[in-house]
């Protein structure tokens, strides 16, 4: 048997030390990301919408930003749903150098489902005619199979966008958890925003807010919202944008 000297016995138990505190921090880590997979709710990641307008069509592409926000608030109001951040998406998207149009094709958009954590992936787009009716078109698919399961589609006026966001919310919630569920009192995007006539106001200050965050410009969205908010104080998106904002640097 060979003799270990003192000093060397030494050095081997710092660094048997510095391992097992190496791999307690690595499972701490690996456990923190893990954590999502604990939770066992039906999880949702929301894309931006397509916006199609036959006039003045870029003055409605906030809404391409704004509605997905909106919707995520509706779906979020179901505590049996988790609902993927929209920071955590566009991070992968920008990662992988997609649009949100890129992902309409099926085998992309189920690859950047997986890896957000997704169990379901929601696209959809916006009309705008001439007579300012606004047609709202949704589509959920789940990531696993690829296979679409989810379509509505709802058409009023631009100026009650958010009521008809609210309303196609609490649809696709009840398609993703068939779990019976009522949104709470008060929580609904539109009923929270009014009078009605500033909804779209307040929509197309939520998308340029989220335009500009996407560019890195946080004071800049943290302004526009608090313009929302100066409209309709009690805005659930708004106020979950407020303070998504505020926990960036």
């Amino acid at each position: 048997m060979i003799p270990f000297h003192n000093a060397r016995s030494g050095g081997s138990v710092i660094a048997l030390l510095a391992a097992t505190t190496l791999l307690c921090i690595a499972s701490s880590h690996v456990s923190a990301q893990a954590s999502p997979a604990d939770d066992t709710r039906a999880s949702v990641a929301v894309l931006d919408f397509n916006v199609a307008a036959l006039r003045d069509a870029a003055s409605w592409a906030p809404l391409g930003k704004a509605i997905p926000r909106i919707l995520m608030t509706e779906l979020g109001a179901n505590p049996d749903l988790r609902i993927i951040e929209r920071e955590r998406l566009q991070a992968v998207l920008d990662e992988l150098k997609l649009t949100a149009s890129a992902v309409v094709d099926p085998a992309t958009a189920a690859r950047v489902g997986r890896l957000v954590g997704a169990r379901y992936m929601v696209s959809g787009s916006a009309a705008i005619d001439p007579r300012n009716v606004l047609r709202i078109d949704v589509h959920g698919f789940k990531v696993e199979t690829s296979v679409h399961e989810y379509r509505e589609s709802l058409t009023g006026k631009a100026d009650d966008v958010l009521d008809l966001v609210a309303q196609i919310g609490q649809k696709a919630a009840k398609n993703f958890d068939p779990t019976p569920f009522d949104a709470p009192s008060g929580r609904s995007s539109g009923r929270a925003a009014r009078p009605t006539k500033e909804g779209l106001r307040v929509a197309m200050l939520l998308g340029n807010a989220i335009d500009l965050q996407d560019r890195r410009d946080v004071d800049g969205a943290k302004a526009i919202v608090r313009q929302a908010l100066a409209i309709a104080p009690e805005n659930p998106s708004a106020r979950a944008l407020l303070a998504s904002l505020e926990g960036q640097r």
